[in-house]
C-alpha cells in the first residue's frame, strides 16, 4: 500500500536519474570552463580557487541545511534549496558561453 505522496519506485528512479545525468554533466563541465576562461598561466591557481570554493560551499552548504532543518524541520530546506535554485537560474539566465581565454605574451 502506497501513501499519499510517495512517488513509485520507476518515478523516483527517472527523478534520480535526471539528477544524476545533471550532476555529472556539472562536475565536469565547470572546472573545464575555469580552466577555458582563466589565462594560460594561471590555470592552475584558477582551478585551486575553484577547488578551495568547492570545498568551503559544502562545508557552509552542510552546516546551514543542518541548521535549517534543525530549527525549522525539513520543509524549509526544502523551500531554502528552492529559492536558491531559482535566485541562480534567474542569475545565470542572460550569461553567454565565454570563449577561451587570451594567450599571454612571452617577451624575452
Amino acid at each position: 500500500v502506497q501513501s499519499v505522496g510517495t512517488p513509485s519506485l520507476g518515478v523516483l528512479a527517472a527523478w534520480l536519474l535526471v539528477f544524476f545525468c545533471g550532476f555529472n554533466a556539472l562536475e565536469a563541465t565547470q572546472p573545464s570552463l575555469a580552466s577555458r576562461i582563466a589565462p594560460r598561466a594561471m590555470r592552475g591557481t584558477a582551478l585551486g580557487v575553484y577547488n578551495t570554493l568547492q570545498s568551503l560551499g559544502f562545508f557552509v552548504g552542510g552546516l546551514v541545511g543542518g541548521w535549517l532543518v534543525k530549527s525549522w524541520g525539513s520543509p524549509a530546506l526544502f523551500l531554502s534549496c528552492g529559492a536558491a535554485l531559482l535566485l541562480w537560474w534567474l542569475l545565470a539566465w542572460p550569461m553567454q558561453t565565454p570563449g577561451r581565454a587570451a594567450p599571454v605574451s612571452q617577451t624575452p
